[in-house]
């Protein structure tokens, strides 16, 4: 598993000085719960989180078609 992760490459960041970052870090359970951090650039001043885009929001339909179930009251009425 850590040669996998070995094999992802690494992250070089533009700030400070381009330093190099794994791209994929194993942590055990016990490394984090002892304090171990995942190595990562910090926050750039101004630009948040430089390793990570965020997705482009969605678009939400404009209008949701109606279904025949879409309201209990349109079985309001007794079958015949």
């Amino acid at each position: 598993m850590t040669k996998e992760a070995a094999s992802a490459g690494f992250y070089v960041s533009g700030e400070l000085g381009a330093k190099k970052y794994a791209r994929l870090q194993i942590l055990t359970i016990e490394q984090i719960l002892g304090g171990k951090r995942v190595d990562c650039p910090p926050f750039a001043a101004g630009r948040g989180n430089v390793t990570f885009k965020r997705a482009p929001k969605a678009e939400r339909p404009r209008e949701v078609a109606a279904t025949k179930a879409s309201s209990i009251h349109e079985f309001d009425t007794e079958p015949e």
